[in-house]
């Protein structure tokens, strides 16, 4: 194959992201990081065709200053996944921005990895934990017992609590705002351990029950720029009608996002004009109203744009094969930038940008939290904090007038 020069190749790249639909933030983060660095080092060591023995050498400096703690989790995650989809582009000629390569090529020792292989089995049968929570826990787990086997620890005899704490501190600063996922995967992993003999105490209470975090609170959209972004939705295409039905009926029924995607034919009940659906989040059923508008948009759509094909699911892919939506992010953030909102709405990007919209305006409506939570869906009424935390109104009303100060002594 003729070759390519690294530089001209990753804007092509780039180009063909573009192309695909991602969105500015995802082009411009592997811009930055993903292609971006695997440039610089291509540069450094005087190297300007593309080489896949090259990426592949950077990748694994990377890896090495990740299994070190002298990177983040964030960069790591962003340079191996830019090298896949540059390798696959070349090979290719096309972007898979679904394709998630493998997370390291290094694997555990054998006592290590037949306990975990163990454990991943045991809660699986007793049904304790979603599949995709066990496997953040798997994930959690690795980079700790990696830490413990360069300390040449083989073996879970040979830990205390001092040496848990002190790996656990170690790599816990990679997670930033997922400390907290973090320390529960391990705590759950010790308990296991004591609970099956391997280890005398329970290192577990070596680990801090909580973890502080810093929680964020999106605003939402404003009715006006909720408007502006539905407004910038071209209705006359077929892909118009498809994200202006997606997003209508996330504004007013506070769908999620992933709920939104997953909707079935079947979930539809035209007659009470109603949709049921099982929570993806939450895995609790969930009915909600379906107003005029919204269900307006989703007969459009199902009618005159939506593809003939057998597929249960309401959304689809405008390409061969047929399927469902999987990342949708980029649809909002595409409006909002066709709207012209582009810098003043940095923090309302994104689906749940309507949800938050609709729980303020219940609020507002003087909504009691226990009907905004059924009508939201929320099983925890931690859930509500975030809307509380925006209901400005609502704020201002809790607020405490100021006191005069007196002095002390005798009044004359």
């Amino acid at each position: 194959m003729e070759a390519v020069k690294i530089d001209s190749f990753i804007e092509s790249a780039l180009d063909e992201m573009e192309r695909r639909g991602a969105t500015a933030d995802y082009i411009r983060k592997y811009k930055k990081t993903g292609f971006g660095e695997i440039l610089l080092y291509f540069k450094q060591i005087g190297q300007d065709e593309y080489s896949a023995e090259t990426i592949d050498e950077f990748v694994n400096q990377a890896r090495l200053e990740y299994a070190r703690g002298d990177t983040s989790r964030w960069r790591w995650g962003i340079v191996r996944r830019g090298s896949a989809l540059l390798n696959h582009f070349h090979d290719y000629g096309t972007l898979d921005l679904e394709r998630q390569p493998p997370w390291t090529s290094r694997r555990l020792g054998e006592q290590f990895s037949v306990l975990v292989e163990r454990f991943c089995t045991d809660i699986a049968r007793n049904g304790n934990l979603k599949e995709s929570t066990l496997r953040q826990n798997v994930y959690y787990l690795r980079p700790l017992l990696f830490k413990l086997e360069d300390m040449g620890i083989n073996a879970f005899t040979e830990l205390s609590p001092l040496i848990v704490s002190e790996c656990a501190t170690h790599i816990a600063g990679r997670y930033q705002g997922g400390v907290s996922g973090f320390l529960a995967g391990i705590r759950r992993f010790l308990k296991y351990l004591h609970l099956k003999g391997e280890t005398g105490v329970d290192l577990s209470s070596s680990l801090p029950e909580f973890a502080a975090t810093h929680r964020r609170f999106r605003p939402g959209f404003s009715a006006e720029e909720a408007d502006s972004v539905l407004n910038a939705a071209d209705t006359s295409t077929v892909i118009g009608k498809r994200n202006y039905a997606m997003m209508l009926l996330a504004a007013q029924t506070g769908l999620r996002g992933c709920d939104v995607v997953n909707l079935k034919r079947g979930d539809i009940d035209w007659r009470a004009n109603e949709v049921k659906i099982v929570q993806s989040k939450t895995n609790v059923s969930l009915g909600v109203s379906l107003p005029a508008g919204a269900g307006n948009a989703i007969a459009d759509y199902l009618l005159n744009a939506r593809p003939d094909c057998d597929e249960p699911f309401v959304f689809l892919t405008t390409d061969l094969p047929y399927r469902r939506l999987r990342r949708i992010t980029g649809i909002a953030e595409r409006h909002i930038k066709r709207a012209g909102l582009v810098g003043t709405v940095s923090d309302r990007s994104g689906f749940h940008s309507f949800r938050r919209s609709l729980g303020k305006s219940l609020l507002e409506s003087e909504t009691s939290l226990d009907m905004l939570a059924e009508l939201l869906g929320h099983t925890d009424m931690d859930s509500m904090k975030p809307y509380l935390a925006i209901d400005e109104n609502g704020l201002k009303q809790c607020a405490l007038g100021l006191i005069p100060a007196s002095t002390g002594g005798d009044s004359e």
